[in-house]
């Protein structure tokens, strides 16, 4: 017994030592009392957008270097489901894809102008996706808090298609903390555990290995499981301002996570997991008719057929008549009215704003 609390006092202080030296201070933030984990154990996996998903599901969209070998080719990146909406779903990589610093020199900076998040929303964006993949996401509207403990700042809000999830996204998303330390107010969450792939270590992504010591002597206790043993898990990012404005929050190695838990901006041994909104009926990218002109009589009927781009794009459409003493519309079918001779213009309009016309006599 004696050794045994040996062990978890020496680990105990090497995380402190970790959280502290690093982050300045140990404070955290619980998530809300409803909030429960999420167990994405038996997650599902689908490449198909338009499914109906679930939280805990993963999805195969983009291509990224994952093996470290770029000889073979990108790898297909797996993301997980957070939030599911009607139309769209909230999804972050299942791994740590890369190794950057949330901003390249060591200042006082807020998310809005982070290099970290430019080289999400440029280099990474056309590294990782194609443009047809882009258009499936969509610019959101972040809000960046401050730091929930020590007030910094967390700068104007921002638009975004790829980010870090921010201290309160986390919480919401992971569910509470299963071990919560009431005097250092930090807290351990199992499912925030994130492996990083071996191009994010390559490129200087700090990581651990959990051995089966550090589950017996510590995380047992914390209500964590067996299956942690053996997981090399990453410092990864979030994008809310820490202790000061020169650090940023972060979850550690062992799913430790809170609003002390900070450190400097520029280091460039933590990992990146990006998230981003999917649309599953994403915005069409050009649209025709099966006619672009004809002539018609009194009484005459005319069915139009709009093709849109790409097949899985949301195909709502809007048919106007710019002349309807010539010529109206309903849901593509023409009619020549007889009020009048003359010309008029049937439009086609996506629900992006896309148009196709055709010209009636």
């Amino acid at each position: 017994m004696k050794r045994r609390w040996t062990k978890k006092v020496g680990l105990l202080v090497a995380i402190l030592f970790e959280v502290f030296f690093i982050s300045f201070a140990g404070i955290n933030v619980r998530a809300e009392e409803g909030d429960e984990n999420v167990d994405v154990s038996q997650a599902n996996e689908s490449e198909v957008l338009g499914a109906s998903y679930k939280v805990g599901d993963i999805i195969k969209f983009g291509h990224y270097e994952q093996d470290g070998i770029s000889a073979n080719g990108k790898e297909e990146i797996e993301w997980q489901v957070l939030k599911v909406e009607s139309d769209r779903v909230l999804v972050i990589s299942k791994y740590c894809l890369d190794s950057k610093p949330y901003n390249t020199e060591y200042t006082g900076v807020t998310w809005e102008n982070c290099t970290l998040r430019k080289w999400l929303n440029n280099d990474f964006k056309n590294a990782a996706f194609t443009s047809a993949e882009q258009a499936k996401i969509p610019t959101v509207n972040l809000v960046n808090k401050n730091n929930p403990t020590w007030g910094t700042a967390g700068g104007n809000n921002t638009n975004d298609q790829i980010f870090c999830l921010s201290l309160e996204e986390m919480e919401s998303y992971f569910g509470k903390y299963s071990w919560y330390n009431s005097e250092y107010m930090y807290g351990y969450n199992q499912n925030l555990i994130c492996d990083a792939t071996q191009y994010a270590i390559n490129n200087g992504a700090y990581t651990y290995t959990i051995t089966a010591d550090d589950y017996n002597s510590l995380l047992k206790d914390y209500g964590y499981t067996s299956a942690v043993i053996g997981r090399r898990g990453a410092w990864w990012w979030l994008r809310s301002p820490g202790f000061s404005s020169g650090g940023a929050c972060y979850v550690g190695t062992y799913g430790n996570a809170g609003a002390g838990c900070v450190y400097g901006v520029s280091l460039s041994s933590r990992a990146v997991r990006p998230a981003l909104f999917l649309n599953l009926n994403p915005n069409p990218q050009s649209i025709n008719l099966n006619k672009t002109s004809a002539t018609m009589y009194y009484g005459d009927s005319l069915t139009l057929k709009a093709s849109i781009t790409p097949a899985d794009a949301d195909k709502t459409v809007t048919w106007s008549s710019n002349n309807p003493a010539v010529a109206t519309v309903n849901n593509g079918t023409v009619k020549a009215t007889g009020k009048q001779a003359g010309k008029g213009t049937i439009t086609a309009k996506t629900a992006n704003g896309l148009t196709a016309t055709c010209e009636v006599t």
